[in-house]
């Protein structure tokens, strides 16, 4: 099984949060895991912004960050191509996508997931929409 990740899903990886655990349980029942590039500057944005909030110690950073690296060493990173940029743009004349929303959508179906992991509410829609079985890990 292939799963596509999305930046929420993994972010629940290295930050305890609801749906922490099923996605650890979708991570360990897939047999193919598969995410964007971008989601790499995701994470690290994510991360940041949750240390500026305080709700992430800046100590903690370090150790965030190792985790993110063993994370990406067992996930298939697909680079941002013009083919996946233009399938985004195919994408947003569909759903109402945000730009990075289409990307990761666009990336899923060129990959062919089979599922797709994400705590995004529209954007677990379209995937839905497009024939991609969703999980979202917070309503479990």
């Amino acid at each position: 099984m292939i799963t596509y990740f999305d930046t929420s899903s993994l972010l629940k990886f290295i930050i305890k949060e609801i749906g922490s655990e099923e996605t650890r349980n979708i991570w360990n029942l897939s047999e193919e895991k598969v995410c964007s590039q971008l989601t790499r500057s995701e994470l690290h944005s994510a991360l940041m912004r949750k240390v500026r909030d305080g709700s992430v110690p800046a100590s903690a950073v370090p150790a965030h960050l190792g985790a993110l690296d063993k994370l990406f060493a067992d996930v298939i990173l697909i680079d941002i191509t013009s083919d996946v940029i233009d399938a985004s743009c195919e994408v947003v004349k569909i759903f109402p996508l945000k730009s990075a929303d289409a990307i990761h959508l666009a990336t899923a179906l060129m990959v062919r997931a089979d599922l797709f992991s994400s705590s995004d509410k529209k954007l677990c829609a379209a995937a839905s929409e497009s024939g991609i079985a969703v999980t979202d890990p917070t309503e479990s």
